[in-house]
């Protein structure tokens, strides 16, 4: 009979074999990877090596869902919602189930309105001094939506229930955006361009384009597949997010956890249309796959009659795997640690000389530059929301 510990290690090395044919790496580049030698590495595939926990580090590295069993998820990524006849700060208190006094309030919004109130990423835009027919617009791109569900957890409560207050106000949903991040790539986008140039994609949108940047150095930025326009009720984008972050963070994309992601936008009357429906199914991922499979379909080409081509094998596959999976919430960094990480990325390594030259010369140039520096009424508001507990911002718990 076989051990615990003999099937992972038969796991990951079948997971290993296919990661590597998928990626088209050689077992060479594979052990490069994971710091390991050729031999080392060919007895992992093999089945043949016990696996240390440092190697077994670096192996949920390139392959997160090995360790928290899901090759996917689903995320709320924007939301756009306005509320008729109703002052902001009770919006606030009432919908969000926030303390608006914790907000931080602007002369200035977005979308034609003239006033905001922020909580990090969270906003509240409305007309000073009084409300207009344009109502109060609730606000969060991916990061609020990341920071709102941190305060969801805390009320014990979740997506639905705020948006059921919504519907309970006759709120109006402008913009709902869900992203599927896929952490197996599970789709090659390439190859999917080239299905949609080969006329291998059957779809009910009416523009379908592609995009592919470079640097100067003439390495990939990623590809991007989008179907409908920007001013469409509703559109898909898929695009390698690896390429992305591994761009902006500068490191390898093999160490970047999020391979693609899926992305679908839906405006105005598409979703509310949405949400009704996942107020009735509560499945994200699961809605998300029907949207998909009924508004694209790549095929394989084996006849001049379309009615006859197969499903490709890999859209399948996709599909099959997106309708198991449920919805993840993951917090992400507030804007303090934003701002701080920014610093250092800009401005550490001169700080650092400076405190260097103190040390060595037995100046205090660091040290005034830190007292001669004087905060913003903004840069207070983020000090007392990253010194303030869960519980100063929300109202109460529950619905």
């Amino acid at each position: 009979m076989l051990l615990k510990k003999d099937v992972m290690i038969i796991k990951v090395s079948k997971e290993l074999e296919a990661y590597r044919i998928r990626n088209n790496y050689t077992q060479k580049e594979m052990s490069n990877l994971l710091e390991v030698s050729r031999s080392y590495y060919n007895q992992i595939e093999n089945n043949k090596k016990n696996l240390s926990d440092e190697v077994m580090k670096k192996i949920y590295g390139l392959m997160p869902y090995l360790k928290s069993g899901n090759k996917m998820n689903c995320i709320y990524d924007y939301i756009r919602i306005r509320i008729d006849d109703i002052q902001p700060e009770l919006v606030i208190d009432n919908i969000l189930g926030l303390n608006h006094k914790m907000f931080f309030k602007e002369k200035n919004g977005f979308y034609g309105y003239n006033s905001m109130y922020t909580l990090e990423n969270i906003k509240v835009m409305y007309d000073e001094p009084k409300l207009t027919n344009k109502g109060v617009l609730i606000l969060m791109t991916g990061q609020g939506c990341r920071e709102f569900e941190k305060y969801l957890v805390f009320q014990n409560s979740e997506w639905y229930h705020f948006f059921n207050k919504c519907f309970s106000v006759n709120g109006v949903f402008k913009r709902i955006d869900l992203a599927i991040n896929d952490y197996y790539r599970f789709l090659d986008i390439s190859k999917l361009i080239s299905k949609v140039e080969d006329g291998e994609c059957i779809s009910k949108f009416r523009t379908v384009n592609t995009n592919g940047t470079i640097n100067s150095d003439g390495k990939s930025r990623g590809k991007t597949l989008y179907f409908g326009s920007p001013q469409s009720n509703m559109r898909v984008v898929f695009y390698e997010k690896d390429y992305e972050q591994s761009e902006k963070l500068k490191i390898s994309r093999d160490l970047i956890e999020i391979k693609n992601r899926y992305e679908l936008r839906f405006m105005d009357d598409y979703a509310q249309d949405l949400i009704s429906k996942l107020m009735l199914t509560r499945d994200e991922l699961q809605t998300a796959k029907n949207i998909l499979s009924t508004y694209i379909s790549f095929r394989d080409k084996r006849s001049t009659n379309k009615k006859y081509w197969p499903l490709n094998i890999e859209w399948d596959a996709f599909l099959g795997e997106v309708a198991k999976l449920k919805l993840e919430m993951k917090p992400k960094e507030d804007i303090y640690e934003t701002s701080v990480n920014h610093m250092a990325y800009q401005y550490g390594s001169t700080l650092k000389m400076v405190k260097e030259l103190d040390n060595t010369l037995g100046t205090d140039t660091f040290s005034n530059i830190i007292d001669s520096a004087e905060m913003k009424e903004k840069q207070y508001h983020m000090l007392k929301i990253k010194l303030a507990s869960v519980s100063d911002i929300v109202l109460k718990k529950g619905n």
